[in-house]
C-alpha cells in the first residue's frame, strides 16, 4: 500500500467516528431533554389542536 492509501483509509475512519459521535451525542441530548421542559412542543401542538376548529383538523371519510 502507498502512503496515500493509508492516508485515505485513515481519512475515512475519521470522518466515520466523527460522524458515529455526532449522532450519539444528538440522540444523547435529545433524549436528555425528555423532562418537562423538553415536550413543550408537545403541549403546544396540542393547545394548537384544540384551538383550531374539528373541520380543519380532521377530515371527512
Amino acid at each position: 500500500m502507498t502512503v496515500y492509501e493509508i492516508l485515505t483509509i485513515a481519512l475515512i475512519g475519521v470522518l466515520a467516528a466523527a460522524a458515529t459521535t455526532a449522532i450519539w451525542l444528538g440522540l444523547v441530548r435529545w433524549a436528555g431533554q425528555c423532562g418537562p421542559a423538553g415536550h413543550e412542543w408537545a403541549l403546544r401542538a396540542q393547545q394548537l389542536q384544540e384551538r383550531m376548529p374539528r373541520s380543519h383538523t380532521h377530515h371527512a371519510v
